[in-house]
């Protein structure tokens, strides 16, 4: 490129005289006669100015494009300034030493409510608004007027209110164990149950990054000046999923003019002791002469705990029970026993508790379509098919409609009712609770709070729970991007954000942004689907088959049967040991030396192929394997010796862009996902739990781990 005055020869450089990271493109002419110099700035961002910021025409960070994606880059993968910071610094560029202690949260303090008004758009102005629609439907009043316009016009009489049923629940900014509790802020949303979107947030904090920098520094003595605290809650950390469960139900009531007709939430008290009218407005709605009571532990008739928070003029929700968190109670009461001195627990193990807690899932799901009158008796099940009586099981269980020789022929580990007299009746006795009339009512509604369980998963990708966002605006600006990927895309959500900021989407922003979506909504679609549900079940008994041989071969090594090269011996099912000969593929010790008669050649069905991991052959040479053409292609090039094939699509991949599954896995029906369909993959999984025997030795810990798919099984994968 020569000057266009004197043709002599140019320089470019890219000065940073402009603030934070943005520079401009300078030329000029490297002739000192030649006045030719010609500069480009970066591109400029329209980020509004809050009314206490100063005058808007005095340059700042905001001002220029690259700033702010820099930081919404960062922002969008779960990391902060520091990331930010030690990625310029490696890079060589400048400013690397302040972006990340300064310029970030700079940033961030202008665009961040640009994002939460983005969410409340998204949250209340369309996963409520459809939400409503669908309660309403085409419903008209006495004067042909449709209830929803009314509705949104803020003209319906209070007692035609939509009522909705919601799912409630809190996401943590700390990981807890067992029951402590200490995390320093809090995310809760309700969830509709029909378009499974939230439709109210709230973010509670005990702390604040200002107030203990004021604290610290040299006017400590001085008390904290007026600001935007992020501390709104002062009790324990574990009052706080109540407290904002609360916050969104009157939200919802008050502004919105919605009323929380059914709520489903955990089996945990606080949050239904606060979802009430205090003892007062009891009294006085319900036209009562004393305070309502309670039963207490010792079976004494008391006063109810004053502790309801909803005002009088508001209805109070109805409670309905999530089986994922109703199952876990039963877990947590069968552990109890298990976790006794052997001469308490009467050979209680890990095994029994699982198997036991599965069986629960699995009648869970028949409730639905039953009944009510069958309740009861579909709840002896869970007992009862523990100790290899079925008369009560349903479609989930394969063995009832089996003969005494068919189960005979079968290799089934059961509990014993003679042989296991005191176990029987101590098992009866904590599982009676959990299988009662009102309380399988209470689970039998067919919906569930794993909608609420995915959004804590995508909210913890982007707000790591090994990092500190609790103490400024960060946390709720995370979970105000995650609101509103969810609610709409990512394609769409970052288009209303850059429109929003000022911010030019250049083609290749476009191409990312839709190509990631593309594969998120490919990807959720394909794990509703009947067939991603069967491709999920048959991974995790893989899973537990693979579990099964290391811990009955690590068995085998500790009681000094094991012996190299040899496998496990009889007793064992034949899928253990197709999956051991997989795991280790050793060649068998021939214990007969003077035998010549010649191997006996495996059969095709027995086979478990390394690459696919599916059965029907052994090598990715086989004609059936999934991967065989594409090996033969790699072949035909000539690989270098000792290069091994390595498929380029994975098996999950494969799986969900093919019509055929596993051979494990039913091919006909692949759409379907009746309540028969979900009786028919319970009935598979069961049948692989009963063949489990119940003794714990050599199990390790992870093997109990398998089977915790079970919980999100039908979850929806909305994130």
């Amino acid at each position: 490129m020569k000057c266009p005055k004197c043709k002599s020869s140019i320089t470019a450089s890219f000065p940073t005289k402009l603030q934070c990271i943005a520079s401009s493109a300078r030329i000029e002419c490297t002739n000192q006669t030649c006045s030719f110099a010609d500069e480009e700035k970066p591109s400029v961002a329209d980020v509004p100015m809050p009314a206490n910021h100063g005058s808007a025409l005095k340059p700042r960070t905001i001002d220029w494009q690259t700033n702010v994606l820099y930081m919404l880059a960062f922002l969008s993968v779960g990391d902060g300034g520091t990331e930010a910071g030690r990625l310029l610094g490696l890079l060589g560029m400048p400013n690397a030493t302040t972006f990340g202690p300064r310029s970030f949260s700079i940033i961030e303090e202008h665009v961040g409510p640009v994002l939460q008004e983005i969410a409340n758009e998204l949250v209340h102005g369309k996963n409520l608004v459809e939400e409503v629609k669908h309660f309403f439907g085409d419903k008209k009043d006495d004067n042909n007027n449709s209830l929803f316009d009314l509705w949104v016009e803020k003209r319906l009489p209070k007692e035609l209110w939509p009522k909705v049923t919601v799912g409630g629940d809190m996401g943590w900014q700390k990981g807890s164990s067992g029951n402590a509790c200490s995390s320093l802020s809090g995310d809760a949303c309700l969830i509709g149950q029909h378009a499974r979107k939230p439709i109210a947030w709230c973010v509670m904090g005990k702390c604040c990054s200002f107030c203990q920098g004021w604290k610290r520094g040299k006017h400590k003595e001085e008390p904290v000046p007026n600001h935007d605290c992020r501390a709104n809650w002062d009790g324990s950390s574990g009052a706080m999923e109540p407290a904002a469960i609360l916050e969104m139900h009157k939200l919802l009531c008050e502004k919105h003019h919605v009323v929380v007709d059914v709520m489903m939430t955990d089996d945990d008290s606080s949050i239904k002791a606060t979802m009430k009218w205090s003892n007062a407005d009891t009294m006085t709605n319900l036209g009562l002469t004393e305070p309502p009571h309670v039963f207490n532990a010792k079976g004494d008739k008391v006063v109810r705990p004053d502790k309801g928070g909803i005002p009088g003029h508001m209805p109070e929700p109805r409670f309905a029970a999530d089986p994922n968190h109703r199952k876990k109670s039963l877990n947590n009461s069968l552990c109890q026993l298990e976790n006794c001195n052997s001469d308490k627990k009467m050979t209680m193990t890990k095994m029994d508790v699982l198997r036991l807690g599965t069986n629960f899932a699995y009648m869970v799901r028949t409730l639905p379509c039953a009944d009510r009158s069958e309740h009861v008796n579909k709840g002896k099940a869970v007992l009862e098919h523990h100790f290899d009586s079925h008369q009560h099981c349903g479609d989930w269980c394969s063995r009832k409609d089996q003969t005494e020789e068919q189960k005979a022929n079968t290799k089934k580990c059961y509990r014993d009712k003679e042989k296991d007299k005191k176990l029987c009746d101590e098992l009866k006795k904590r599982i009676e609770r959990f299988v009662s009339y009102e309380a399988l009512l209470e689970v039998s509604h067919g919906v569930d709070t794993n909608a609420n369980e995915s959004f804590n998963n995508a909210v913890a990708w982007l707000a790591p729970k090994n990092k500190t966002h609790s103490k400024s605006e960060s946390l709720k600006n995370r979970i105000a991007v995650a609101l509103g990927i969810n609610a709409i895309g990512l394609l769409e959500c970052y288009k209303m954000v850059f429109n929003k900021l000022g911010l030019t989407m250049t083609p290749p922003m476009h191409h990312y942004l839709q190509k990631t979506n593309s594969l998120r909504v490919t990807k959720i679609a394909a794990g509703k689907t009947s067939k991603g549900k069967k491709i999920r079940v048959h991974k995790c008994q893989l899973n537990l088959l693979k579990k099964t041989v290391m811990a009955k071969r690590e068995k085998f090594r500790r009681d000094g049967k094991h012996q190299p090269a040899l496998g496990m011996s009889g007793g064992h099912a034949d899928a253990e040991l197709d999956m051991e000969s997989v795991m280790h593929p050793g060649r068998k010790r021939n214990t007969n030396a003077a035998t010549t008669a010649p191997k006996k050649r495996r059969k095709s069905s027995d086979m478990i192929c390394k690459t696919c991991e599916e059965c029907g052959h052994g090598m990715v040479t086989s004609s059936k394997c999934k991967h065989h053409a594409e090996c033969k292609a790699w072949r035909a090039t000539k690989p270098p010796k000792g290069a091994k094939f390595k498929p380029t699509i994975t098996n999950t991949q494969h799986a969900q862009q093919q019509p055929q599954l596993a051979s494990s896995v039913d091919n006909n029906d692949n759409d379907d996902d009746s309540p028969e369909a979900q009786a028919e993959r319970d009935a598979e999984e069961c049948d692989l739990m009963d063949a489990l025997p119940l003794d714990d030795d050599g199990m390790e810990l992870e093997f109990f781990d398998a089977f915790e798919h079970l919980e999100e099984d039908d979850s929806d994968k909305e994130n």
